[in-house]
């Protein structure tokens, strides 16, 4: 019985939410649309996400983690007590083997989804997708990937071609950055490099 008016409560709390924050938007994105992508895209570690959909992404997966263990609780609570209990001496003892079943079933659950998008946050911060095997390596990994999480989106540089270096010289000597002879000496230099 706790373990319904729980979750009737928590309905109810959603539906108020739902109600007053139907036409808003954060970034484009309902608010509700981000769980949503979280799940759609479960299996596409291709593309990236923005730096701001990921962290309200996370904030939203730690909130269901959060949920799970108060339902864990409330489960708890209405197996072993019910409503006719006495609520004033609570013995919490096998309290901790549902709170387990729920955050390592959730865990399970969102694992995949979880990888998807935190590759697809390197890929959108300019990092090769496989720096993510860098969280094997106990604290020190979490934190290089943490740095990663927090850069803004980059878009990868490609190595300039000889075209592109040929013309780079061209715009320093129409700027008069550089005389002709410096030209001249900077673009035997390109070529040179370039055929060899």
């Amino acid at each position: 019985m706790i373990t319904f008016t729980f979750l009737l409560c928590c309905f109810a709390v959603y539906a108020g939410f739902e109600v007053g924050t139907s036409g808003d938007k954060i970034g484009g994105t309902p608010p509700d649309g981000r769980l949503a992508k979280f799940w759609k895209y479960s299996f596409n570690f291709n593309g990236k996400i923005k730096r701001r959909d990921f962290w309200i992404t996370q904030v939203l997966i730690f909130l269901l983690y959060l949920f799970s263990v108060l339902i864990s609780i409330t489960l708890f609570l209405d197996i072993n007590y019910g409503l006719g209990y006495d609520f004033t001496y609570y013995q919490w003892t096998g309290i901790r083997a549902y709170i387990l079943v729920s955050i390592y079933g959730f865990s399970a659950v969102s694992l995949i989804p979880s990888i998807s998008l935190q590759v697809r946050r390197l890929r959108d911060a300019a990092k090769n997708p496989w720096w993510i095997l860098i969280s094997l390596i106990p604290f020190l990994g979490g934190i290089i990937l943490l740095i990663f999480y927090l850069s803004p989106s980059r878009e990868k540089r490609l190595p300039m071609t000889l075209q592109d270096r040929l013309s780079e010289v061209e715009d320093l000597l129409t700027k008069g950055t550089i005389d002709e002879e410096e030209y001249k000496y900077m673009r035997k230099q390109i070529l040179s490099k370039h055929i060899d």
